[in-house]
């Protein structure tokens, strides 16, 4: 090789090496940043549940049990939240239901 070229190779493969150390750095300060704001969210999730924990023992149903178990129709089941009868809570993207939700509701309906 050149030995002309020799120490721009150099300074080349120095500056190389420094981006590569600044890229690493940058990606923790990011991991973290991230991590951080992630645990607020959290925070802010955990601070908005009810503070009662008497539901432990409370009976949950998805939309198929629940509609299976009381012999209603996905209309009606649809008809109940969008009239806010029912709300569901969310556990990944499924809804649940409280069986003390759904007997108010039944409770309320004529015969």
């Amino acid at each position: 090789m050149n030995d002309k070229l020799m120490p721009k190779i150099c300074q080349i493969e120095k500056a190389v090496s420094n981006i590569e150390k600044l890229m690493n750095v940058l990606i923790r300060e990011s991991m973290t940043a991230r991590t951080a704001e992630a645990l607020s969210e959290l925070t802010v999730a955990l601070q908005r549940l009810p503070k009662e924990t008497n539901d432990e023992n409370e009976v949950w149903f998805d939309s198929y049990d629940l509609m299976k178990h009381y012999k209603i129709s996905r209309t009606t089941l649809y008809r109940w939240r969008k009239n806010k009868l029912l709300t569901p809570s969310y556990l990944g993207q499924k809804y649940m239901f409280k069986k003390s939700d759904i007997e108010k509701i039944l409770a309320q309906a004529p015969t």
